[in-house]
C-alpha cells in the first residue's frame, strides 16, 4: 500500500493510519513522498509543506505558474 506522505509527516507518531491498515491486512506499506531533506535537494520551494501550491514556484494557487503557462501556449 502506497501512501502520499513521508516519515517527516508523522510529526512524532509511530505510524500513519494507512500504515496501520496495511499492517492489519498484512500488506506492504511504503511512504512515497520525499523527505524534507530530499525535497530541499530536489529544489522544492517549501519543503515539508503539504499544500499542493508548495510544489510550485508560484505560491498563490490562483496565479498561473510560468512553467505551466509556457507549456500550454
Amino acid at each position: 500500500m502506497a501512501e502520499e506522505m513521508s516519515l517527516d509527516g508523522l510529526f512524532g507518531a509511530e505510524q500513519s493510519v494507512c500504515n496501520q491498515v496495511a499492517d492489519a491486512l498484512r500488506l506492504t506499506h511504503r511512504y512515497c513522498d520525499p523527505s524534507i531533506e530530499e525535497q530541499k535537494t530536489l529544489g522544492i520551494v517549501h519543503p515539508g509543506k503539504t499544500n499542493p501550491s508548495a510544489f510550485s514556484a508560484v505560491p498563490d494557487p490562483h496565479e498561473v505558474d510560468p512553467d505551466v503557462e509556457a507549456a500550454t501556449t
